[in-house]
């Protein structure tokens, strides 16, 4: 293959499996573990970390809180040259996540455009301590493994401005339990697409709105505010997401309300 004068090539390396996402919003620090698929996606994550990444001085108003458990897809994209490097999380629910420093931001050709674009100041990457999720955090927490500072999040945490949002108190019986760790996603059963507002059509007004839920004990939609929202789009996406059900979330067998952060995507 050759490059001529000043061309570039992209290179895109493509992984599946579940992450998780620790945002510090005292720090504006994130760290990303992740348990990646076999060769092609042919065999499914086994459960332990295989990497960890670390990015400091996080630019813009982070959507999915302080943890977020998920599957996902990471590109990784990079130049021939060397020295460029931006990360693209898809299937988030705040939709597709770009991560560069500010100097790879404009120059990598990356598409799809992602939903929401970050830059960061520092970054390291380390392959995973082979550690369930819990345990690779705290590894990752120590400073003998990142060299620095302890990552996570420490002490008094001080929000964000915009739509952080807070990491929740000790729940009660009664108190929803935000998603990850051991509690999961439940799978959506009932589902309404929301109707497009004639005003915003009319404007060409596109994008997404991003939610936080609480879904019930018996699957059903019970609270919803807008995180990100687009204020003509805004009213039809709480609509929707009111009328979603879901299964019932069960944790250690017994069924409990939960919270997690949803998508509405309005596109012409």
């Amino acid at each position: 293959m050759a490059i001529k004068n000043d061309d570039r090539l992209t290179i895109v390396r493509r992984r599946e499996g579940n992450v998780r996402l620790v945002f510090d919003p005292s720090r504006r620090s994130l760290m990303l573990l992740a348990d990646y698929a076999g060769s092609n996606g042919e065999a499914a994550p086994d459960g332990l970390v295989d990497v960890v990444s670390l990015f400091t001085e996080l630019s813009g108003e982070w959507p999915l809180g302080v943890r977020w458990d998920g599957a996902a897809v990471i590109d990784e994209y990079s130049t021939v040259e060397g020295g460029r490097r931006a990360l693209v999380i898809s299937a988030t629910p705040a939709g597709a996540i770009q991560l560069g420093s500010p100097v790879t931001a404009d120059y990598l050709r990356i598409d799809p455009t992602p939903d929401l674009v970050f830059t960061y100041r520092g970054s390291s990457v380390r392959p995973g301590p082979k550690l369930p999720f819990d345990e690779a955090e705290r590894r990752a927490n120590d400073p003998g493994f990142q060299g620095t500072a302890s990552f996570g999040v420490t002490g008094e945490v001080r929000p964000a401005p915009g739509i952080f949002v807070s990491p929740d108190p000790a729940p009660t019986a009664a108190a929803p339990l935000r998603v990850g760790g051991d509690v999961r996603q439940p799978t959506k059963l009932f589902d309404v697409k929301p109707v497009y507002p004639p005003q915003a059509r009319a404007a060409g007004v596109t994008g997404s709105v991003i939610v936080e839920i609480t879904v019930g004990t018996d699957g059903a939609v019970t609270d919803a505010r807008v995180l990100r929202g687009i204020p003509l789009l805004d009213n039809a996406a709480l609509q929707a997401v009111r009328q979603w059900r879901y299964d019932v979330t069960m944790l250690n067998g017994v069924p409990v309300s939960i919270k997690m952060i949803v998508t509405v995507p309005f596109r012409m």
